[in-house]
């Protein structure tokens, strides 16, 4: 007769028992569907001070939006419609998961913005000075501020030039809503005028309106 649970398990070739065994399998997969819940995916942490905004919502990871918000606001961006067009043009960019490692095989645009040609080279070039992969958020995260940065040897020069006023960062400041904020960073930093413009602008009104600032 069974005189507890110990009595319903087997001893196995190994010394080990049947309940050892398969309770360790239906751990690993709990905890395999645990991962799976939670999109399996490592938090980011922002290299860059906090913004004086920043996203509380909860339908795209927070830790990668806040870090191209901190990333931003070092660049120089420094309102709530700003930080919002950035957004709204990586969802769109990178999917709304904001995935570093993403790459557009007919075009070769690569990571959060979708660096293209000489600039993904640059990236690329940026990650190996830097000891660390290309594919690293956090990496892309230093090169889009080294692009905005005149002193920087990454300077992007192009996408001031095709700003109003020669400064993107000051253009993205004066915008006076989250669709202006991302149609201007779209014209003058992606450069893919046309492209998804709707959806660019949309992401950054749902990032907008999940915002909380202070004031600096």
């Amino acid at each position: 007769y069974i005189r507890s649970v110990g009595d319903l398990c087997w001893k196995l070739k190994d010394g080990k028992t049947s309940c050892e065994v398969l309770c360790t399998e239906a751990q690993d997969i709990e905890n395999f569907l645990k991962a799976g819940r939670s999109g399996s995916r490592a938090s980011v942490n922002s290299q860059f001070p906090p913004a004086n905004c920043q996203y509380r919502g909860t339908k795209y990871p927070s830790d990668r939006v806040n870090a191209i918000v901190n990333a931003a606001k070092q660049a120089g961006i420094n309102t709530k419609a700003g930080y919002a067009g950035v957004v709204g043009n990586a969802l769109v960019e990178s999917t709304t998961n904001l995935d570093p490692a993403i790459e557009n095989k007919k075009s070769g645009a690569f990571g959060i913005l979708q660096w293209l040609g000489s600039r993904r080279t640059n990236l690329e070039k940026f990650a190996r000075e830097s000891g660390r992969s290309a594919s690293d958020f956090s990496t892309q995260m230093s090169f889009f501020v080294a692009e905005l940065d005149p002193n920087s040897p990454y300077y992007d020069s192009t996408s001031d030039a095709a700003a109003p006023g020669g400064n993107l960062a000051r253009a993205m400041n004066s915008a006076r809503s989250p669709e202006e904020a991302a149609a201007l960073f779209n014209a003058a930093y992606e450069r893919a005028p046309g492209q998804l413009e709707g959806e660019r602008q949309d992401f950054g009104v749902e990032i907008f309106s999940e915002m909380d600032c202070v004031a600096e």
